[in-house]
């Protein structure tokens, strides 16, 4: 085996090492990991109180009540919409047998006996009793340690300053320097620019729902919401539970418009409007940021799902700054930095044969 091959080889090992690594501290990464980014959503509130004269733990202070209070808020909405839920589930589950009874007799008629069997005998209530407890310990997960993150979300901000200072007393200080602020102001352009098109989508779905007189209209929106943060495939998993609940209560003439609405949004605010917002802020090629969510999913859970994109920012920045690892930075990349040639030629044992 010659070097190249060789450190191929010790890449993946290295590569396979620390996924593991990962994967088993996921309990203690997860929550710094939400906590830095509320660090960086937080940081524009905490700067302008500091231009504002306030002292750093004061601004640190009101950063994290506006984060508290965003917080707050949300959980509120999305409990009042789950009580909302919980008192129709009976009438749903009533409607749920008699399409499951209908369902069952036209398999029958059709032929297809064990189809007919299989549909009749499924548990409903057990399942989506199943599926509720699995999305209600998922969102403990996230909000239980809401207070640990909140707190070292704080400390996160306070010591940036110090970090600075650590790093201009290291002799490679400004390429590290430069990497620190450029993943930073990536991250929180992602963040804010990504809720404002999160939020664009949950009015638009809630509305959509209102309109076409979808029982729980808030709750959709609201689910809307929070899964456009995954990237591509949240928004469409996010009309499955209204547009299933719609054809059993309303047929399926509703329940396809209400398919095709929830597309068209999709495509609208994911295709033509957040593309022209964030512009080339993403630097990630789309078919990257699908892998990346499922692979930081793997690794960390719905949190690694939901952080996927900024994670991925922050790993091609890191390696876009490395000479032997330059190449990895440009296959993450999209289309526009495929295209670019302004960079120097990539060295190292790594780079391909033409490159060198």
């Amino acid at each position: 085996m010659d070097g190249r091959g060789a450190r191929a080889l010790m890449l993946a090992a290295c590569a396979a090492v620390v996924s593991y690594g990962i994967h088993f501290w996921s309990p203690v990464l997860v929550p710094v990991l939400l906590s830095l980014c509320v660090a960086a959503a937080g940081q524009p509130v905490f700067e302008g109180a500091q231009k504002r004269g306030a002292p750093s733990y004061l601004a640190a202070a009101l950063a994290m009540l506006v984060v508290m209070g965003a917080v707050f808020g949300f959980a509120v909405l999305m409990a009042v919409a789950g009580n909302e839920l919980a008192d129709s589930l009976p009438k749903y589950e009533r409607a749920i047998h008699q399409f499951q009874t209908q369902a069952a007799i036209e398999l029958q008629q059709h032929h297809l006996t064990r189809l007919s069997v299989s549909v009749a005998r499924f548990d409903f209530g057990k399942t989506s009793t199943a599926a509720a407890e699995g999305m209600l310990s998922s969102a403990a997960g996230i909000f239980g340690n809401v207070a640990l993150v909140l707190v070292l979300a704080a400390f996160f901000m306070l010591e940036r300053a110090v970090f600075y200072q650590k790093l201009s007393r290291i002799p490679s200080a400004p390429r590290a320097r430069d990497v620190f602020h450029r993943a930073l102001g990536d991250v929180q352009k992602y963040l804010w620019l990504k809720t404002l098109m999160s939020g664009a989508t949950g009015i638009l779905a809630g509305a959509l729902c209102a309109a076409l007189d979808v029982p729980n209209a808030v709750l959709w929106g609201l689910v809307a919401f929070a899964l456009n943060y995954a990237p591509n495939v949240g928004s469409l998993v996010a009309a499955i539970l209204p547009v299933g609940l719609t054809l059993i209560l309303r047929g399926p003439q509703p329940a396809a418009a209400l398919a095709a609405g929830y597309l068209v949004i999709n495509v609208v605010i994911g295709n033509v409007v957040e593309p022209k917002v964030m512009g080339q802020k993403l630097g990630l090629s789309p078919l990257v940021v699908v892998v990346a969510m499922v692979a930081w999913g793997f690794l960390l859970g719905p949190v690694g799902a939901l952080l996927s994109t900024p994670l991925t920012m922050v790993f091609k920045i890191t390696v876009g700054h490395s000479d032997d690892l330059r190449w990895v930075s440009r296959l993450l990349g999209n289309f526009s930095e495929a295209r670019d040639t302004t960079e120097p030629p990539l060295r190292g044992s790594l780079a391909p044969r033409e490159a060198q």
